[in-house]
């Protein structure tokens, strides 16, 4: 027999129809659901937001209670003691503005117990309030008739405390007396836990809570922290191993503590050109004859030098740095040299180019070496013009003069210049403010 396909239709409408009535209420504890896990979670991320808003409501109220306690403590040292803000009667303000917040603060001195001061807080910061409480103590002499002053007491207050009456002095007379009361105790404990090396011990001592998972095979003072290597670690701050601006000595005379290598012209104490103050040293030189006047230094892992330097005419010149002497000759190593061709250079294995030089015109230069990595920064008038410098190390050999030796002074000296090129038969330098660290 065949099926006439519209009942089939008709029967496949019917058995929705007849289903649809399990879908409705279905759908209806689905949509229940989703919004109960909705609400749920905005209530959880609700609550854990309020959590956080009153934990930082509450630790700035701390902030302001410790600086309204700082302002306090600040004007009770503008006057003697005996002239302090809150006596005879007590001191107090209400609703002070702070750090976004507002405090009451109530000063008195402590009942019955000389030279104490009880200071009471309530900060306040939107909804958070807190009550903080300080006994502090003052001590004077003739004198010194302000003082000194340091905490007894410190305790948070119940809010119920607010303000200052016999509970609040009871409540800090109690816990003095507490801390009065286990002050032997604790000491024995103390002196019971010089030597101890167990952890078990030491618990045991403090009577806290037995751990069997403690190892007490482990010394804990034994165990050896890793040592962390820093990347960069810091430099020890330089010291300062000769300092000389002249101006303590005579004109005319020979600069302190210096020693003549070649003679030139002469040296002396001027006072007619210097870079700071009214003296400066002046180092005379002829036609080719240095003058050449040396300093011993100690030489450890690194040595700056810093100086001033003026020349009179072109084409002369002069040096400052590290020197090697030989008989009749003399060796300008790691050395910032004026040339006679007008060029400031840095001699060292090679030589290193920096700047022009002019006459009449005062130079600070400066040189920091590193016998470390062989390797100098140089400035010129307080700029860094040149950095990783190739410097002779202290033991050196120079095959361009078949020379080798240890560098072990520190040298000023004028250059050997022709008078034909230089127009002029001396060679005046002027050196100043010369400073040696290492």
């Amino acid at each position: 027999m065949k099926s006439d396909p519209a009942d089939i239709k008709n029967e496949t409408l019917a058995s929705i129809i007849d289903k649809s009535g399990f879908v409705f209420p279905l759908i209806i504890m689905a949509a229940l659901s989703m919004a109960f896990l909705i609400f749920y979670v905005r209530s959880m991320s609700s609550g854990y937001s309020n959590q956080i808003l009153h934990v930082d409501e509450t630790l700035r109220t701390r902030a302001i209670a410790d600086s309204a306690l700082s302002e306090v403590l600040a004007k009770v040292r503008l006057k003697p003691y005996n002239e302090r803000f809150f006596s005879p009667s007590p001191y107090q303000a209400m609703n002070v503005s702070l750090l976004d917040g507002s405090y009451d603060v109530f000063v008195c001195d402590t009942p019955q117990k000389p030279n104490c001061a009880d200071i009471l807080i309530m900060a306040k910061y939107n909804r958070a309030k807190s009550l903080y409480f300080w006994r502090y103590k003052f001590e004077t002499t003739l004198l010194d008739p302000w003082g000194k002053m340091y905490p007894i007491v410190f305790s948070p207050l119940k809010p119920e405390l607010s303000e200052y009456n016999p509970a609040v002095v009871d409540y800090v007379n109690s816990i003095i007396n507490e801390r009065k009361k286990n002050r032997q105790t604790a000491i024995s404990k103390g002196e019971k836990l010089k030597g101890q090396r167990s952890l078990s011990q030491h618990i045991a001592v403090l009577n806290g809570p037995v751990d069997d998972k403690i190892d007490d095979a482990v010394d804990p003072l034994a165990i050896t922290p890793p040592v962390i290597p820093l990347e960069n670690p810091p430099k020890p701050e330089p010291t300062l191993i000769y300092s000389e601006d002249f101006e303590t000595c005579s004109v005319g005379a020979y600069p302190p503590g210096w020693k003549t290598i070649f003679g030139g012209i002469g040296i002396s104490i001027a006072d007619d050109n210097a870079a700071g103050g009214k003296k400066s040293a002046r180092l005379v030189g002829r036609t080719d004859f240095s003058r050449v006047e040396r300093l011993p230094v100690d030489i450890q892992n690194n040595i700056t030098f810093e100086a001033d330097l003026m020349f009179k005419a072109p084409n002369t010149g002069g040096s400052i740095g590290m020197n090697y002497s030989t008989t009749g000759n003399t060796f300008a190593l790691n050395s910032i040299v004026f040339n006679t061709n007008g060029n400031i250079i840095f001699h060292g294995p090679t030589d290193t180019n920096l700047s022009k030089w002019n006459p009449t015109t005062w130079y600070n230069v400066k040189c920091e070496m590193d016998f470390l990595s062989n390797s100098a920064k140089v400035y010129l008038n307080g700029t860094l013009i040149s950095e990783n410098v190739p410097i002779f190390s202290k033991t050196f050999t120079y095959p361009q003069e078949n020379l080798s030796g240890i560098l072990k002074d520190f040298c000023v000296l004028t250059n050997n210049f022709s008078s034909t090129e230089a127009g002029v038969s001396m060679n005046v330098m002027y050196v100043d403010n010369i400073k040696i660290s290492q």
